[in-house]
């Protein structure tokens, strides 16, 4: 063979070698690219994981081919074993971080589907965690507000704002209104309301305005006008003489579309176990002289499961931790003569997080730091240790932006506050 015949055979090999390692590639190329999402794995929260966080990032593996094409995540969260609820599709990134606060002391379950432009999938295994538990912090949102240190005082949600009215400080009582936005930052709406200053009223949210009835002003122990307000600054009197007698240390919940008033004392020592409810504030009708529970002051009502509940107080010179319940305000029904938690009155109750929460009081020789919790009135479980708030007792508790909101009150060996804490 002569060197121009051997040059052209070295070339054509060449040439043909090079034509199939690129319909190697080429095909190799185009197996992976017709392969479906990688098989992967959920990497946080760990699998049965304990006392997480309630918005915590959930991260995953890359179910991607490296020569493949694009996957997107699909995943699913809630509190079934196999989980169903989507909670985000059409995740480009292997994590998501949660924006709504989950249930606390809940377990749940989730999974991620990755699919690929041909609509293959792949699926992780399915992993479980905990919430954590309900907690305050060690130090509070705000240790002084603008407004004084006091007790007695009402906390209602109106206009997506907390507003605090009234309550008293070394004999003083106040008719001040104060709202905020966050719970940290307080702007006065006015320094002298229409209603006089008073101490043991209630305060309710009714027909798009804020309410407060009766209380204690100075020298009466006892009132029995109602107000109300559109804007938490100028006040109208809807009845200076309601048709129940005169009262402080009540309770009111609107319920059935109506505002209604349990229980409370007049004149400092008769204590009530009458009830009575309002449509329109002016009007009042009774629906018990004397209800089965007997006649108390400084209690706790609350509405939680389409029922009105009476909780604790005064019952003649005994604290009592009894919990009632009525589906219609005229018939009672006793729950439990004496709840897993000790006998209270000026304590704080409240519904948060589908469940009825008892936090701090007082049982006549001593205040208490404690939280307690129910989800059906009978069973009371102990939350964590809040030390931190001290023993308080005639503080307020309130929902606002999905956490427990604690303002004021009396602690016991530090005297009246002004700080407000946030449990969530």
């Amino acid at each position: 063979m002569d060197k121009s015949s051997l040059i052209y055979v070295l070339i054509s090999m060449q040439f043909f070698t090079s034509c199939q390692n690129n319909d190697d590639s080429t095909l190799t190329a185009i197996e992976l690219q017709n392969e479906p999402p990688l098989s992967f794995e959920l990497t946080s929260v760990q699998d049965q994981a304990v006392n997480v966080e309630l918005t915590p990032t959930l991260t995953w593996q890359s179910a991607k081919n490296p020569n493949g094409s694009d996957v997107t995540y699909d995943l699913y969260l809630d509190t079934h074993v196999n989980p169903s609820t989507l909670a985000e599709e059409n995740l480009n990134e292997t994590s998501y971080e949660l924006a709504q606060n989950l249930f606390h002391l809940t377990p749940y379950y989730w999974k991620v589907i990755a699919t690929d432009r041909e609509g293959r999938t792949s699926q992780t295994t399915i992993s479980n965690f905990t919430t954590r538990y309900y907690q305050f912090p060690e130090e509070p949102a705000i240790a002084a507000t603008p407004f004084n240190a006091r007790s007695g005082h009402r906390i209602a949600i109106f206009d997506e704002k907390l507003w605090l009215s009234g309550g008293w400080n070394s004999g003083q009582r106040y008719n001040d209104v104060w709202y905020s936005m966050d719970g940290i930052a307080w702007e006065n709406a006015t320094t002298t309301a229409a209603f006089s200053e008073r101490s043991g009223h209630t305060s309710v949210v009714y027909d798009e305005k804020l309410w407060i009835i009766g209380g204690s002003e100075n020298g009466i122990d006892g009132l029995r006008d109602v107000w109300y307000s559109s804007d938490g600054s100028t006040w109208d009197s809807a009845t200076l003489n309601a048709n129940f007698s005169r009262r402080s240390g009540h309770s009111s919940v609107v319920f059935d579309n109506k505002i209604w008033v349990i229980g409370g004392f007049d004149n400092g020592s008769v204590k009530k176990s009458d009830v009575w409810y309002s449509s329109n504030g002016v009007n009042w009708t009774r629906a018990l002289a004397s209800a089965p529970f007997s006649a108390r002051s400084s209690h706790q009502s609350v509405v939680y499961d389409n029922k009105i509940w009476v909780i604790g107080g005064v019952v003649g010179n005994t604290r009592k931790s009894d919990v009632w319940y009525s589906s219609n305000g005229t018939d009672w029904v006793e729950a439990t003569d004496a709840a897993d938690f000790p006998a209270r009155n000026a304590f704080q109750s409240i519904v948060f997080d589908n469940k009825i929460w008892v936090i701090g009081g007082f049982n006549g020789s001593q205040s208490f730091s404690d939280v307690w919790y129910s989800e059906n009135g009978i069973d009371w479980v102990a939350s964590q240790n809040t030390s931190a708030i001290g023993n308080r007792s005639g503080h307020e508790v309130h929902v606002f932006k999905n956490a427990l909101w604690l303002i004021g009150g009396s602690v016991s060996g530090e005297g009246l506050q002004n700080d407000v804490w946030k449990m969530e």
